[in-house]
C-alpha cells in the first residue's frame, strides 16, 4: 500500500472528533503574535522557528501503523491544522487535514552516503520556509537508512508548537503506534484544544492576574536597559542577521556529579545553578554587571494542562544585578528567586511590554536579549512496539539571538550546545568559549563559595601558558642600581631599540647619551644623593630620559 494511500486511510481510521468540528478561528496569544512579527522579517528570519525533531526507529518498523499513528496525532491535536491569518491577529483551524508524508529510501546506499543524504534532508527541513498563511504548518518525512533504520523528520513552525509540546506528541505518537501493531483500541480522552487555550489567554489580559504580572516586569526592567556586549569577531551587520552555527561539548561526568551535588545541598535546582553559572560566565566575559538573558517557559505545567500541543512558551527576561564580590553559591540563592517569580509572572509575555520598556530600539539585534538559557531534562523513556526509539538534535541553520545556550541533561553527562550567529562569531571562538564556560563549571564545582570575580574561565592549558609567559622573574645582582643595569644593556646592545613611543624611537646608546646629558646638567644645579627630584611631565621618550638622567645624577625621582 502506498504512503498517500496509507494517509487516506489514517484520515478516515484515525479521527474520532475531528468529523464533528467546522473550520475554527481562534485569537493568536501574544508569544504566537511576537513569533508572526518575527517571520515578517523575511525567510531566513521565518525558518529560525522550524522545530525541527529526529526520531530514530530501530528495528523491524510497520509502515502502516506509523503512518496511521503520525496521521492521528494531526487529527487529534487541533494546534497542528491551524494557519494564520493574513494580519497575524487569528489562527484558522481546519476540522481534518491529511498530511502528506514523503518516504524517502536511502536503504541502496553505502552508510556514509546514506548518513550524508539524511543530514542533507535535515538541513533542508530547517531551511525551508513555511507559509504561514496557506499550512500546513508541520511536515513529516519518514527515511529509510536500512532494513532495520528508519528516522522520522518532524518539522513544525514553532507558531503552533514549543518544547512541551514535543514531548506529549512523541509519547502518544508511541503508544498510537503500538497499538496499531498490536491491533489495540485506544480509549482517549477528549484532548485540550490548543484553540480553547489562546481564547482563554486573550479573555485572561482583561484580568487582574495580567495586570499584576505586566506591573512585576515593568518593574524588574524599569530604568535604563543594558544591552549586551559580547566580544564580537566582527562588526554587526546594519540589519539584523539569522544565519547560525553550532558547536557543543560533553562535561566530565565527575562534574556532572558534583553541579547535581552542589545543587542539591542548596536546594536549588540544577537549571537554576547552571542558568546562574551562564550569567556568571557572561559577567566574566564582559564586565557587565547588568545583564539580562533570556529563558524559556512553558505554560502547560503551570496551567495543569499537561496534554496541550501548540505555542504555549514565552521568552521571560531574567535580569540580574552582579556583584564580583559575592560568592557563587549566594548568587544562586537570589537567582532562585527571580527564577521563582517570572514562572509565577509568566501570563504576560515580553511582546506585551515592548512598548513600555525605556529601550532604544536596534534594527540590528533582538530587543533586549542577545543571550538565550535553555535546560532540557534526561530524554523521554519512548515506547514503540518492538521498537528502539531515541530523539536526535539535528543542527538549524538560523537564530534570532547571538547566543543560545543549551545544556541536556543525558544521564552521566551533559551535552553543552551553543548556537551562534555566524556572522558575528568564528567556529573557534565558540568552541573556545565552551572551553571556558567548563572551565567555570570546574572552578565553582571545586569551591561554590568562591567570589563571581574570580570565577576561572581560562582552561588548563590555557592557564599553564599564562603562567609561562608570565614566568619572567630573573635575579638581578642587589648591590647594582637601576641605572647601572641600564649602562650594562647598552654596552650589551648600544644599536638595538630601547624605547619607541609614537612612532619614534631611541637606541639604547642615544638614550644614553641624552641621559647622561641632563644628569651632568642636574649635578652642575647641586642635585647628587639624598636629593629628590619632581618629575611632572606626560608620557614620551623625554620623560624615560629625565628618569634616568635623575637617577644617573645621583638624586632619586618623585612623580608628580
Amino acid at each position: 500500500m502506498s504512503t498517500a494511500m496509507l494517509v487516506e486511510r489514517a484520515g478516515s481510521i484515525s479521527d474520532n472528533f475531528s468529523s464533528l468540528l467546522t473550520e475554527k478561528t481562534a485569537p493568536l496569544t501574544d508569544g504566537q503574535l511576537e513569533i508572526w512579527l518575527g517571520s515578517m522579517m523575511g525567510d531566513e528570519a521565518s525558518s529560525a522557528y522550524n522545530l525541527l525533531t529526529s526520531l530514530h526507529l530501530a528495528g523491524t518498523i510497520n509502515n502502516e501503523a506509523l503512518v496511521m499513528a503520525i496521521q492521528g496525532g494531526v487529527n487529534r491535536f487541533d494546534a497542528l491544522r491551524a494557519t494564520i491569518s493574513e494580519d497575524g491577529r487569528y489562527m484558522h483551524i481546519a476540522p481534518k487535514l491529511v498530511l502528506e508524508i514523503p518516504f524517502v529510501d536511502l536503504s541502496s546506499e553505502a552508510p556514509s552516503v546514506s548518513e550524508l543524504r539524511l543530514a542533507e534532508l535535515e538541513k533542508a527541513e530547517v531551511e525551508t520556509p513555511f507559509d504561514l498563511v496557506r499550512g500546513p504548518l508541520i511536515r513529516v518525512k519518514i527515511v529509510r537508512l536500512a532494513l532495520e533504520r528508519h528516522v522520522v523528520l518532524i518539522t513544525p513552525h514553532h507558531i503552533i508548537f514549543d518544547g512541551w509540546s514535543r514531548q506529549v506528541m512523541l509519547k502518544e505518537l508511541g503508544e498510537a503506534y503500538s497499538a496499531a501493531v498490536r491491533g489495540d483500541s485506544r480509549e482517549l480522552s477528549d484532548p485540550v484544544l490548543f484553540s480553547d487555550y489562546t481564547e482563554s489567554q486573550s479573555a485572561a489580559k482583561k484580568g487582574e492576574e495580567f495586570a499584576q504580572s505586566k506591573a512585576y516586569w515593568l518593574d524588574q526592567l524599569s530604568g535604563r536597559l543594558p544591552v549586551l556586549d559580547l566580544p564580537l569577531d566582527r562588526p554587526r551587520s546594519p540589519q539584523r542577521t539569522y544565519k547560525s552555527l553550532r558547536e557543543e561539548l560533553f562535561l566530565h561526568s565527575d562534574t556532572v556529579k558534583k553541579l547535581k551535588r552542589i545543587a542539591a545541598k542548596q536546594r536549588s535546582t540544577v537549571y537554576t545553578l547552571l542558568l546562574s553559572a551562564y550569567q556568571a560566565f557572561l559577567y566574566r566575559l564582559t564586565g557587565q554587571s547588568d545583564l539580562v538573558v533570556g529563558i524559556a517557559a512553558a505554560a502547560q505545567p503551570l496551567n495543569e494542562n499537561f496534554d496541550l500541543v501548540g505555542h504555549c512558551a514565552s521568552l521571560l527576561p531574567i535580569r540580574s544585578k552582579i556583584d564580583g564580590s559575592i560568592s557563587f553559591d549566594k548568587f544562586v540563592a537570589s537567582t532562585r528567586g527571580l527564577v521563582f517569580d517570572a514562572f509565577e509572572h509568566q501570563s504576560c509575555s515580553f511582546g506585551s511590554l515592548l512598548n513600555d520598556l525605556d529601550m532604544a530600539r536596534d534594527p540590528s539585534r533582538a530587543p533586549l536579549m542577545s543571550a538565550i538559557f535553555s535546560f532540557d531534562p534526561p530524554p523521554l523513556d519512548l515506547a514503540f512496539h518492538d521498537l528502539k526509539a531515541t530523539i536526535g538534535s539535528p543542527p538549524g541553520s538560523f537564530t534570532n539571538f547571538d547566543l543560545n545556550l543549551n545544556i541536556a541533561d543525558r544521564g552521566t553527562t551533559f551535552r553543552v550546545a551553543c548556537v551562534f550567529n555566524e556572522h558575528l562569531f568564528d567556529r573557534s571562538t565558540i568552541q573556545r568559549r565552551l572551553k571556558e564556560f567548563e572551565a567555570l563549571l570546574d572552578g565553582l564545582v571545586e569551591d561554590p563559595g568562591i567570589p563571581i570575580g574570580k570565577l576561572p574561565i581560562l582552561p588548563d592549558e590555557e592557564q599553564r601558558l599564562l603562567s609561562e609567559w608570565n614566568s619572567t622573574s630573573v635575579d638581578y645582582p642587589l648591590e647594582d642600581c637601576l641605572h647601572e643595569h641600564f649602562e650594562a644593556q647598552v654596552s650589551r646592545t648600544p644599536d638595538s631599540v630601547a624605547v619607541v613611543f609614537e612612532g619614534a624611537s631611541l637606541t639604547y646608546r642615544e638614550l644614553d647619551r641624552k641621559a647622561n646629558q641632563l644628569a651632568r646638567y642636574l649635578r652642575s644645579l647641586g642635585v647628587g644623593p639624598n636629593d629628590l627630584v619632581a618629575i611632572c611631565m606626560e608620557r614620551s621618550l623625554e620623560l624615560v630620559i629625565a628618569l634616568l638622567g635623575t637617577l644617573k645624577s645621583g638624586g632619586a625621582y618623585v612623580p608628580n
